[in-house]
């Protein structure tokens, strides 16, 4: 029986003592009351109390951001309860499980991607370095009545911070090991008067690796990378605001390809096993744009958001992954989108919450894929083993409206609506009559109802529908599975609680959940032809929960505990009869995190700022039948920093353990009993120091 496994990535439970800000819905605490910080979020779109959304959901403040140092996706889902994230070796690609929801390498992500009201188009654009960042919303469970397809297990909300009314700016510096240098500058003021501000933020990254090729003798995972943010907001009137924003970034680097083990090797991560004869070399060019123009008209808020991006990805190098010159690769990735939301919410004083809107993108997708025999130098000898090139294209549009009301004494209900309809085309120029085309659609309802118990506690049930889109498999790889893969649908059913304890000195927030999965998505590769695939699992079950805990312990002291459980089984998997029953792979049966931060001051306006986190991945599958798995780990993060009004340094240690493990595995990839494994970053440690002004 054929297994189908999942090109994944570690899943982390987090769970230990660590020194880290609380990241629990209340967040950080007041220096002034000692109580745990009341925080305004806009995950519905509107702007409200975060005690009073009835979602699971992790918040991350701007001073949580600062003390741990987050600057990636993988920093916030550390932090995060039920959530895994790796980076792959290759600039864009990563493995991503939410609630036991996976994301097939090819596919769609499964959560809802927001950078300042913008939802990106392509997972590409997920994995951005994160620069001048005020605020992180993590919310977990079927978000697509607001944010539509492939919302289906959450939704991720970065808002960058607005330009200020008076000159600021910082500089950061990091050196590392591994040849780490990083430099990171900020500078935000006005233009002209507050009628136009601006902000700009420049980075540069060079690591020289810690992986070692063998065959080679050099690193596979140096990296030079480099990112640009600017911003305007012209505000010339008290109503009207229009922001305008630009990201830029470049990378070239090293990849850490595949190292082909055996079952045997798989758990033996004191080596490297890379042994490649052509280092590939991976170089990506990202650009994401945005136009976006509030018109506060009183009762409500009228918003456009215009959005344009760019992906340019290429890796070339090794093909067969050996020291033996068989086989190179060039794999290239091109992705062009153009999007426009229009929305009108409600007031925030509105006694009922309310918006509606209407949503449109128009995306271009290439994916070409060359395999070159090699001529015994590393060089194409001008014969191919296969040569591809699929020019796709998606044109969606949407549209979406949800209202929350009082329905009784302390009781509100949530109503929420969206059609998503999503048309795809996959046609490969050197293929004859390998055109496709296939429209997925669906309507996404949410209900929700919360009781309030007292202004500090409160109760919800809700339930909800996700939708993620389907697509194509390479023509020429058709055979197992089709051709064309069909759509995700999720249905999720709820019970959450939020409290606040103590006098508001400790907050508790938990959830229990229920879902329903038609058609999950699931990567798998083909040896013959060499393919990466997606088939769909018909049906699947998942239970689960999540905990999460922060608390003022003393002046100073905050410490905070996450905890995600999820019980994932197959239940029908026509493709492999014998999988039902069996764990999804890349789905962990927990994640935990448990963190402190302490800060102490010191004569002549100098603080001790101390922060550690440690975050457990339970046991993961690598395929469907079960036959490979990776146990827990362990991953411990601390910083201490000596700062002032304007200047830090700052020691830092990440995975100080020195626990390694597989980011993703390719269960019988290379033939039978041979596996590509490819490895996490050992231990990092260096200082950070900077200014500010």
């Amino acid at each position: 029986m054929k297994q189908y496994a999942s090109r994944a990535l570690l899943v982390p439970f987090a769970m230990t003592v660590a020194f880290c800000p609380p990241v629990a819905a209340a967040a950080a605490a007041s220096e002034t009351s000692g109580q745990l910080e009341e925080v305004t979020v806009t995950a519905r779109k509107i702007s409200e109390n975060v005690e009073n959304v009835p979602e699971s959901m992790t918040v991350l403040t701007q001073g949580t951001i600062e003390s741990a140092g987050i600057s990636n996706v993988v920093d916030i889902v550390n932090l995060t309860p039920n959530f895994i994230f790796d980076a792959q070796p290759t600039p864009g690609a990563f493995q991503f499980t939410v609630r036991g929801i996976s994301m097939a390498q090819g596919g769609e992500a499964p959560v809802a991607f927001v950078v300042d009201g913008v939802e990106v188009p392509d997972p590409v654009f997920i994995d951005e370095e994160l620069l001048n960042v005020a605020q992180i919303q993590v919310l977990r469970g079927p978000q697509g009545s607001l944010y539509g397809r492939n919302a289906l297990a959450g939704a991720i909300i970065i808002d960058t911070q607005q330009p200020t009314d008076q000159p600021k700016g910082s500089v950061k510096a990091r050196f590392g090991n591994g040849d780490e240098r990083y430099f990171n500058g900020v500078l935000s003021g006005p233009i002209a008067g507050d009628v136009l501000t601006g902000s700009l933020a420049i980075s540069s990254h060079h690591f020289g690796g810690l992986i070692e090729n063998n065959f080679l003798h050099e690193t596979a995972d140096s990296l030079e990378d480099k990112a640009f943010f600017g911003r305007l907001v012209y505000k010339p009137t008290d109503a009207l605001t229009i922001s305008a924003r630009v990201n830029l970034i470049t990378k070239t680097d090293r990849v850490n390809t595949a190292e082909i083990v055996s079952r045997d090797q798989f758990s033996d991560y004191s080596q490297s096993f890379i042994s490649e004869n052509v280092a590939p070399v991976a170089r990506q060019r990202l650009l994401d744009t945005s136009v976006k123009i509030d018109d506060d008209m009183g009762f409500a808020t009228l918003t456009s958001i215009t959005a344009y991006n760019s992906a340019h990805t290429n890796l070339s190098g090794d093909g067969d992954f050996t020291p033996a010159p068989i086989l190179l690769q060039n794999v290239t990735r091109n992705v062009f989108s153009r999007s426009e939301e229009l929305r009108l919410a409600a007031s925030p004083a509105s006694a009922v919450k309310w918006v509606v809107g209407a949503f449109f993108q128009n995306r271009d997708v290439l994916n070409a894929l060359v395999i070159p025999f090699d001529d015994g130098t590393g060089k194409p000898n001008g014969s191919f083993a296969l040569a591809s090139h699929d020019d796709g294209t998606s044109k969606s549009y949407a549209g979406f409206g949800q209202a929350t009301t009082e329905v009784l004494p302390k009781t509100d209900l949530t109503l929420g609506l969206r059609y998503d309809s999503d048309k795809r085309t996959s046609s490969d120029a050197n293929f004859a009559g390998s055109g496709a085309a296939k429209t997925f659609s669906a309507t996404q309802p949410k209900v929700s109802l919360e009781y309030h118990w007292t202004s500090d506690f409160q109760t919800y049930l809700s339930a909800a529908k996700g939708f993620r889109s389907g697509g194509f498999n390479a023509f020429f790889s058709v055979g197992t599975p089709t051709r064309d893969y069909g759509e995700q649908i999720d249905k999720n059913y709820e019970f959450g609680f939020k409290g606040r304890f103590l006098d508001r000195r400790l907050s508790v927030d938990g959830a229990f959940y229920h879902t329903d999965v038609d058609n999950q998505q699931l990567f798998f590769i083909n040896a013959n032809p060499p393919s990466q695939n997606v088939t769909t699992i018909d049906k699947a079950k998942i239970n689960g929960g999540e905990l999460e805990v922060a608390a003022e312990i003393a002046q100073g002291l905050q410490l905070s505990a996450g905890m995600g459980l999820a019980d994932s089984k197959i239940v029908r998997f026509a493709l492999s009869p014998d999988a039902e029953g069996k764990t999804v792979p890349l789905s962990p049966t927990y994640t935990a995190q448990i963190g402190a931060s302490y800060s102490h001051p010191l004569p002549n306006g100098w603080t001790l700022a101390s922060y550690a986190n440690i975050h457990r991945r339970g046991p993961i599958y690598w395929d469907s039948l079960n036959t490979l798995s990776t146990q827990p780990r362990d991953a411990l993060d601390l910083r201490i920093s000596l700062q002032s009004e304007h200047f830090f340094i700052t020691p830092f240690g990440r995975n100080l353990l020195n626990e390694q493990y597989p980011t993703s595995a390719l269960v019988d990839g290379f033939g039978p009993g041979r596996i590509g494994r490819f490895m996490s970053e050992p231990r990092t440690y260096g200082v950070e120091l900077g200014t500010k002004f």
